[in-house]
């Protein structure tokens, strides 16, 4: 059986939207050349969708039929393909928060892909579900009006200061050069006090510590 996972940023109604209109199969399903026939009360259970599969003149029909379909939460067909057999694809949408953690899980009943079933054929079809989990991603996210944000781009909230100072990536305002701290130096946009000056140095190192003998 070759699994697939992946995390959708869009509602299960929004992903179920794509699933439950078979002449849009051609746009995210990899291999579809285009979708030939789709029965008008897809995703029905006993539904049928006809498509051409396949790359440039190597091509075959391949006929899905719905075998169980539980709208917004689960959706299994049988895909048969001659004179490959037939194999069940089971789409599974669970809520994630606001979003989708999709399951995808394939393994043939019938014909040759029974005798090829193991870890090549499993790696090559667990290839194609990404690929295709990839392309729904998109499309979901697409429709749903918000772009993804890698997380390592997120930011966070805007501070309630509002002065019109430009922010660093974390969100935070960036100081004037003027506002910068000093070591010797307390400033009011830290302590909201005035500035305090150093205390004088005591002892035989005096000079040396001296803030105004170091930075001369």
């Amino acid at each position: 059986m070759a699994r697939s996972r992946r995390l959708i940023l869009s509602s299960p109604s929004g992903v179920w939207n794509l699933l439950s209109d078979g002449r849009r199969y051609g746009e995210w399903v990899s291999g579809t050349q285009r979708v030939t026939a789709a029965d008008p009360h897809w995703p029905d259970v006993g539904a049928r969708l006809q498509v051409r599969v396949g790359v440039g003149p190597l091509a075959l029909e391949d006929i899905c039929v719905v075998r169980i379909c539980e709208p917004r939460r689960r959706l299994e067909l049988e895909a048969r393909a001659e004179p490959f057999g037939a194999a069940r694809i089971a789409m599974n949408l669970i809520p994630w928060g606001e979003h989708t953690l999709f399951l995808l899980d394939w393994h043939p009943l019938r014909g040759p892909g029974i005798r090829m079933h193991g870890l090549p054929v499993d790696y090559l079809v667990s290839i194609r579900n990404g690929m295709m989990l990839t392309k729904l991603a998109r499309i979901a996210v697409r429709e749903r009006g918000a772009s993804p944000v890698p997380w390592g781009c997120r930011t966070a909230p805007p501070h309630p200061d509002s002065s019109p100072r430009s922010r660093s990536a974390c969100g935070r305002p960036r100081l004037r050069a003027e506002e910068r701290h000093r070591p010797w130096q307390t400033h009011p946009a830290r302590s909201g006090e005035p500035p305090q000056a150093p205390e004088p140095p005591i002892g035989p190192w005096a000079r040396i510590s001296s803030p105004a003998w170091r930075w001369s």
